[in-house]
């Protein structure tokens, strides 16, 4: 008996010591662990003197909402902290992506930021797309909406086609939107406007916004009798034009 309480007391302080020593290597792990996320948060706040473009979204949804979710959901996320840009994006596939929101912090010469966010939403017959701008103060804890007139140039649909085969396949099937037809350039951008909206994409890099167009797929019944590779460059066959941000004006410019 005197013996089997000796074997007990020695492998109790074996645990003890065993569980003394877990302790010990747990805590420095957390403390480690610990140290990891402060330097971590460090290197974030440092590296940029704006708030993050997590901050600037949640400051847009806390003072002035957050967006209807639509039929579209994204299934992946990419967050650049460094360069301030956030993208929700729809992947399948390898090389198949399709954005559902960004978002990009623009920063101005009198300390305050531009925050821009474009979504993409259907209403089960086309895609919308929407971008909305935002101008968030020096305090960075103030946000307002800035109206897109106030930060975008005038466009026209009819820039992104010039040139290209879209405007001989709509001149092939439409009498009124060729050269010689009245009116045609008021044609023209009228029957653009059918099909195809403006669309801006935002800059992971850099401070360009992207203008392009965004196709739908309900045509005017003029177009009933496109071919199959006609329907293709409808689709795809449209240009893009670079803005340029003046971070003084807090405007985006073409280019020159």
């Amino acid at each position: 008996m005197r013996r089997m309480n000796e074997l007990f007391s020695v492998n109790m302080r074996r645990k003890i010591d065993s569980t003394e020593k877990f302790k010990t290597t747990a805590k420095s792990k957390s403390m480690y662990k610990n140290l990891y996320f402060f330097l971590l948060l460090f290197s974030i706040n440092t590296a940029t003197t704006a708030q993050t473009i997590l901050q600037a979204l949640q400051l847009k949804n806390d003072s002035i909402g957050e967006y209807f979710e639509s039929e579209l959901a994204a299934n992946d996320t990419l967050i650049d902290i460094r360069n301030g840009y956030y993208e929700e994006f729809m992947s399948w596939g390898a090389n198949n992506h399709s954005t559902i929101r960004q978002a990009a912090i623009f920063h101005n010469d009198d300390g305050t930021r531009t925050l821009g966010i474009s979504i993409t939403t259907w209403d089960f017959a086309c895609l919308d797309y929407k971008t909305t701008f935002y101008e968030i103060a020096r305090s960075k804890n103030q946000i307002t909406i800035i109206p897109n007139r106030e930060l975008l140039p005038i466009l026209r649909k009819s820039e992104f086609v010039m040139g290209t085969e879209i405007l001989t396949i709509l001149r092939k099937y439409i009498p009124g939107v060729r050269d010689n037809a009245p009116n045609a350039a008021a044609a023209l951008e009228t029957l653009l406007a059918q099909f195809y909206q403006i669309i801006y994409r935002q800059p992971r890099i850099g401070t360009a916004l992207i203008a392009t167009l965004g196709f739908c797929e309900y045509l005017p019944d003029s177009l009933g009798d496109i071919t199959e590779d006609e329907w293709t460059i409808l689709e795809n066959g449209f240009g893009t034009i670079e803005l340029r941000y003046d971070r003084t004006a807090k405007q985006f410019q073409k280019e020159k």
